[in-house]
């Protein structure tokens, strides 16, 4: 999950903070995951006391809807499982939780709304 992301696309789970328009301008936002810090369009967001927790439970698609109360629909087409990982920091950001589809796609989760971002 290292590397530069972009985000592609987004979907609200139940409950969301957020409005259409807010989801709407995380479109094209970029995210760098690196081992001692993490960028979000170009800002650093986060302190050098930086941990990826990698959650021990793998969620499919069943677990992930009762969980998260989301129903992601395409999303899973030809996923079986994805992991969940935590950035602990003293900083609160988007892009801190997020979940590994494959080696080219994570879903960020944040303010009760899943963003699709894909690797550059």
């Amino acid at each position: 999950y290292y590397g530069t992301w972009e985000v592609k696309d987004y979907q609200s789970a139940e409950v969301s903070t957020l409005s259409l328009d807010d989801m709407e301008s995380f479109r094209g936002m970029q995210i760098t995951y690196q081992a001692d810090s993490i960028i979000v369009d170009d800002e650093k967001v986060t302190d050098q006391d930086l941990i990826y927790e990698i959650d021990d439970v793998a969620y499919n698609c069943d677990s992930f809807s009762k969980t998260y109360k989301a129903n992601l629909g395409e999303w899973w087409n030809n996923i079986d499982e994805v992991t969940h990982i935590l950035v602990e920091s003293n900083d609160t950001f988007f892009g801190e939780q997020f979940f590994v589809v494959d080696p080219d796609t994570i879903w960020v989760y944040y303010e009760g709304v899943f963003f699709l971002a894909k690797i550059l």
